[in-house]
């Protein structure tokens, strides 16, 4: 399929409703950025590697490849403590 010059790929826009569905998601960041927070405190390890990862790669960014950035979460012998590795690829060029 080929396209015309100056002819739009979509004539009706963006669908109806987004811009709202938006809003009403940002009205609610803080609370789940809350909830997510609570689960990264929990016991359960799972749930908390997993919340570290969103919280994470929301504030950093997720790694675009695992050779320009890496992002390592892991619990060491079942125990309390979480080990996070991340490095920034700003961080990695200045090392370099």
């Amino acid at each position: 399929m080929t396209f015309k010059k100056g002819v739009s790929g979509n004539p009706s826009g963006r669908p109806k409703g987004r811009h709202e569905f938006t809003l009403l998601a940002q009205e609610h960041t803080t609370e789940a950025l809350n909830r997510l927070v609570f689960w990264m405190k929990s016991a359960k390890e799972t749930a908390s590697i997993k919340a570290c990862q969103l919280i994470i790669e929301r504030a950093w960014g997720a790694p675009p490849s695992a050779d320009e950035a890496a992002l390592t979460i892991s619990s060491k012998g079942g125990g309390d403590k979480i080990e996070v590795t991340f490095v920034h690829p700003k961080r990695r060029e200045e090392d370099d």
